[in-house]
């Protein structure tokens, strides 16, 4: 096994505000992955997202590039649908 193969990544996530972040992590195994979902989300909330790569020897690459994406808005749930909140998209006619 090659010692500095690529693992899995860890996917650090938290609410994004103008405090200094307090990340949750995220283990993702396997180095072919290109997708995960993060659960236990707050609604209508941005969170700042980051990746960092791990080996079977420990060492750990640089931080990804952080980007910024907001969860949807609160849902209403009854026994057959569920409808989310959202604002409406601005109405840009004249």
């Amino acid at each position: 096994m090659d010692q500095w193969a690529i693992e899995g990544f860890y996917i650090y996530y938290g609410p994004f505000d103008d405090q200094q972040i307090d990340y949750e992590r995220q283990m993702v195994l396997g180095s072919s992955v290109r997708h995960a979902v993060l659960t236990h989300l707050d609604a209508d909330v941005a969170y700042s997202i980051r990746m960092q790569s791990y080996t079977a020897a420990g060492t750990l690459s640089q931080f990804s590039n952080t980007v910024v994406k907001p969860t949807l808005g609160k849902p209403i749930l009854n026994d057959k649908w569920r409808v989310w909140l959202v604002q409406p998209p601005l109405d840009k006619t004249p």
